[in-house]
């Protein structure tokens, strides 16, 4: 999402025939079913809940500190999640 150029080896992807190809959920969501949705909604809580994915977390603020929320989840080069708990 940083709009710069993918550094990918075309002569890797012609040989090997490996293929790239984008996905945006966004699009995925408005089209899938609702069944399609439940299912990949349950198991993307079960990976996150058991621990196999993990999302890093670089802070947490308060509701009253939403403004600085905000600034620091626009910022470049975050290593990970802005939370914000009530």
């Amino acid at each position: 999402l940083s709009v710069e150029d993918i550094p990918v080896n075309a002569g890797v992807m012609i040989f090997k025939e490996i293929m790239l190809k984008g996905f945006w959920l966004t699009t995925w969501m408005k089209t899938a079913s609702p069944e399609a949705r439940k299912e990949v909604l349950t198991n993307v809580v079960q990976l996150l809940a058991s621990g196999e994915i993990k999302l890093p977390v670089e802070a947490t603020y308060s509701l009253a500190q939403i403004k600085e929320a905000v600034i620091h989840a626009q910022q470049e080069g975050r290593t990970g999640k802005i939370l914000v708990r009530p």
